[in-house]
């Protein structure tokens, strides 16, 4: 017997969730302490705000993937997402269905705004970078230190 059995299904916990830059496509990463052991299925939902309603995102069979899953977010909450909240529910497989789901705990994405400060924003400038705290604040991380990254302009022609 596995400490899964003993203990029932436990829930995955969200480690990250990644929009690529115009939220078109949503990368969630997570963890799992019982290492699938009795899961069926892993489903991600989904919303725009922190009330809902959620919506399945997508679901990924235990077997497939440990850690992570990607999907098109246009798909599923439409064009514009800027907020994105997320949680996890854990189906077990037909041999552990009395154990019932596991559900994780809602994870609220980062986003950082810049502000260009000079008078034309195509040329080098400062700027003002603001963000949130991802919440809750994946307890894997060593610290609460965050590192940006400038992505190169492209030339114009």
């Amino acid at each position: 017997m596995t400490i899964t059995q003993m203990m029932g299904i436990e829930p995955p916990t969200l480690q990250c969730i990644n929009m690529n830059h115009n939220a078109t496509d949503c990368q969630v990463f997570w963890n799992h302490p019982s290492l699938y052991a009795g899961i069926a299925t892993i489903e991600v939902w989904v919303s725009a705000t922190a009330a809902g309603p959620f919506v399945l995102g997508t679901t990924v069979n235990a077997g497939d993937t440990v850690c992570s899953t990607q999907f098109n977010l246009n798909t599923v909450l439409g064009p514009n997402v800027e907020d994105l909240y997320c949680y996890l529910i854990v189906n077990p497989d037909a041999a552990h269905a009395s154990e019932g789901t596991a559900q994780s705990a809602t994870m609220h994405s980062m986003k950082l705004t810049l502000t260009a400060t000079g008078n034309n924003p195509d040329q080098n400038s400062m700027a003002i970078l603001q963000w949130n705290n991802p919440e809750p604040f994946p307890t894997t991380c060593s610290g609460q230190n965050y590192s940006i990254w400038r992505r190169p302009s492209k030339p114009k022609h």
